[in-house]
Protein backbone atom coordinates (compact mmCIF):
# COMPACT_ATOMS: atom_id res chain seq x y z
CA UNK A 1 0.00 0.00 0.00
CA UNK A 2 3.09 2.60 1.11
CA UNK A 3 4.39 2.09 -2.79
CA UNK A 4 1.08 2.45 -4.56
CA UNK A 5 0.54 -0.81 -5.93
CA UNK A 6 -2.26 -2.23 -3.70
CA UNK A 7 -4.69 -1.19 -6.57
CA UNK A 8 -3.06 -3.91 -9.02
CA UNK A 9 -4.08 -6.46 -7.29
CA UNK A 10 -8.03 -6.20 -7.64
CA UNK A 11 -7.90 -4.52 -11.99
CA UNK A 12 -7.44 -7.20 -14.32
CA UNK A 13 -5.79 -6.02 -17.10
CA UNK A 14 -7.99 -4.40 -19.90
CA UNK A 15 -8.99 -6.40 -22.87
CA UNK A 16 -7.62 -4.86 -26.20
CA UNK A 17 -10.08 -3.43 -28.70
CA UNK A 18 -11.33 -5.12 -31.65
CA UNK A 19 -11.47 -3.16 -34.34
CA UNK A 20 -15.07 -3.17 -36.07
CA UNK A 21 -16.77 -3.66 -32.31
CA UNK A 22 -18.61 -1.04 -31.02
CA UNK A 23 -17.49 0.23 -27.51
CA UNK A 24 -20.25 0.08 -25.05
CA UNK A 25 -22.57 3.14 -25.98
CA UNK A 26 -22.00 6.09 -24.23
CA UNK A 27 -25.44 8.37 -23.81
CA UNK A 28 -24.82 12.25 -25.52
CA UNK A 29 -27.54 14.76 -23.57
CA UNK A 30 -28.44 16.78 -26.37
CA UNK A 31 -30.42 19.14 -24.24
CA UNK A 32 -30.95 20.32 -20.89
CA UNK A 33 -34.46 18.29 -20.58
CA UNK A 34 -34.38 15.02 -19.60
CA UNK A 35 -36.38 13.70 -22.28
CA UNK A 36 -35.66 10.46 -23.57
CA UNK A 37 -35.79 11.66 -27.67
CA UNK A 38 -33.31 14.54 -26.63
CA UNK A 39 -30.86 11.75 -25.72
CA UNK A 40 -28.99 10.33 -28.58
CA UNK A 41 -26.54 7.56 -28.67
CA UNK A 42 -22.45 8.85 -29.02
CA UNK A 43 -20.98 6.97 -31.89
CA UNK A 44 -17.96 8.94 -32.96
CA UNK A 45 -15.34 7.08 -30.97
CA UNK A 46 -12.18 6.35 -33.30
CA UNK A 47 -10.70 2.87 -33.05
CA UNK A 48 -7.40 4.07 -33.55
CA UNK A 49 -7.96 7.02 -30.09
CA UNK A 50 -9.39 3.49 -28.29
CA UNK A 51 -5.86 1.78 -29.32
CA UNK A 52 -3.81 4.36 -28.19
CA UNK A 53 -5.50 4.91 -25.07
CA UNK A 54 -5.67 0.78 -24.38
CA UNK A 55 -1.72 1.10 -24.80
CA UNK A 56 -0.93 3.69 -22.53
CA UNK A 57 -3.45 1.96 -19.75
CA UNK A 58 -2.17 -1.57 -20.63
CA UNK A 59 1.54 0.08 -20.14
CA UNK A 60 1.02 1.65 -17.00
CA UNK A 61 -0.86 -1.92 -15.62
CA UNK A 62 2.18 -3.65 -16.51
CA UNK A 63 4.78 -1.23 -15.09
CA UNK A 64 2.90 -1.75 -11.94
CA UNK A 65 2.18 -5.54 -12.19
CA UNK A 66 5.84 -6.06 -12.42
CA UNK A 67 6.73 -3.57 -9.61
CA UNK A 68 4.19 -5.91 -7.17
CA UNK A 69 4.73 -9.34 -8.35
CA UNK A 70 8.86 -8.27 -7.44
CA UNK A 71 8.12 -6.39 -4.06
CA UNK A 72 5.86 -9.74 -3.27
CA UNK A 73 8.46 -12.32 -4.75
CA UNK A 74 10.98 -10.57 -2.27
CA UNK A 75 8.87 -11.16 0.59
CA UNK A 76 8.71 -15.05 -0.02
CA UNK A 77 10.63 -17.63 1.64
CA UNK A 78 12.75 -20.12 -0.91
CA UNK A 79 10.88 -22.90 -0.11
CA UNK A 80 7.06 -21.01 -1.09
CA UNK A 81 8.74 -18.89 -3.93
CA UNK A 82 9.83 -21.70 -6.12
CA UNK A 83 5.80 -22.89 -6.45
CA UNK A 84 4.72 -19.74 -8.03
CA UNK A 85 8.02 -18.89 -9.97
CA UNK A 86 5.87 -19.16 -13.43
CA UNK A 87 2.68 -16.68 -11.88
CA UNK A 88 3.14 -13.36 -13.97
CA UNK A 89 0.16 -11.48 -12.49
CA UNK A 90 0.76 -10.07 -8.99
CA UNK A 91 -2.71 -10.06 -7.98
CA UNK A 92 -3.30 -14.23 -8.73
CA UNK A 93 0.43 -14.14 -6.68
CA UNK A 94 -1.01 -12.70 -3.84
CA UNK A 95 -4.37 -14.88 -3.58
CA UNK A 96 -2.39 -18.42 -4.26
Amino acid sequence: MASGQWLILDKDRLEKPVEGETPTSKKKSSGSSKDPETTAIDTTDDFAERLEAWETKSEKWDKTNMKALGNIRLRLHHSISFKYKEVLVAGTLWTS
